[in-house]
C-alpha cells in the first residue's frame, strides 16, 4: 500500500488485508483501533474511520531480524527505501506553510489540498552516532482534525503561524517535544 493512501487517510480500516496488519496496538485501554502496517505506518480509527497516521523516515534502517537497539555497527544496517518518500512530501502532504525551529531540529506544519494537516519534525539520524553520517529522521503525524494531532503544545502555535501568514520562523517555539 502507497503512504499516499495513509497520509491522505482515504483508506477503510476494514479493507486492510490481513498481510498487511504487522501488529495491533494499544491506544489507551483499548486494544485494535490503531495498528502498525507493514511500512511502518501506524494508523487510528477511534470510529472506524482513519483520523490519524505516523511514519518515521529514516535513511537507514536495522537489516531484517534486527530491532534498532540491536544495531552495533554500520553492518548492521541498510538504506531504507522508502526514505526516497521525503522528496515527494509537498506533493502528498502539501506545502509547509509553517516552519520554526523544534527541540534538535525543525518542526513545520503542512495542510494538502484534501484539507489534511501533516506535522513533520526533522531531527538527527537515529543511527547518526553508528554511521558516523549526519542524516535526518523524519516524523510525520498526518491527522483530519488538530485535535487527532497529538502535540498540544507544538501545533497551536504552527497553526497560527500559518494562519497569519509567516511560513517560517527564525526562533524557536517554547513548546516541549
Amino acid at each position: 500500500m502507497a503512504i499516499q493512501k495513509f497520509c491522505g487517510l482515504t483508506v477503510f480500516p476494514a479493507k486492510f488485508p490481513v498481510n498487511e496488519i504487522k501488529a495491533l496496538l494499544r491506544s489507551g485501554p483499548i486494544l485494535g483501533d490503531r495498528v502498525l502496517l507493514s511500512e511502518d505506518v501506524a494508523v487510528y480509527f477511534p470510529d472506524g474511520y482513519i483520523v490519524q497516521s505516523q511514519a518515521r523516515l529514516a535513511k537507514y534502517v536495522p537489516t531484517p531480524g534486527l530491532k534498532p537497539n540491536q544495531v552495533l555497527s554500520r553492518a548492521n544496517l541498510m538504506k531504507n527505501p522508502r526514505y526516497n518518500l521525503v522528496a515527494q512530501f509537498d506533493g502528498v502532504l502539501g506545502n509547509e506553510c509553517a516552519r520554526v525551529s523544534y527541540a534538535q531540529g525543525f518542526a513545520s506544519l503542512r495542510i494538502n489540498r484534501s484539507g489534511v494537516m501533516s506535522l513533520v519534525t526533522e531531527s538527527p539520524g537515529i543511527f547518526d552516532a553508528v554511521t558516523g553520517e549526519p542524516t535526518t529522521t523524519y516524523d510525520v503525524t498526518s491527522a483530519v482534525q488538530p485535535v487527532f494531532m497529538g502535540n498540544k503544545g507544538l501545533l497551536p502555535d504552527l497553526i497560527r503561524l500559518c494562519q497569519s501568514g509567516t511560513p517560517k520562523v527564525a526562533g524557536t517555539l517554547t513548546a516541549q517535544k
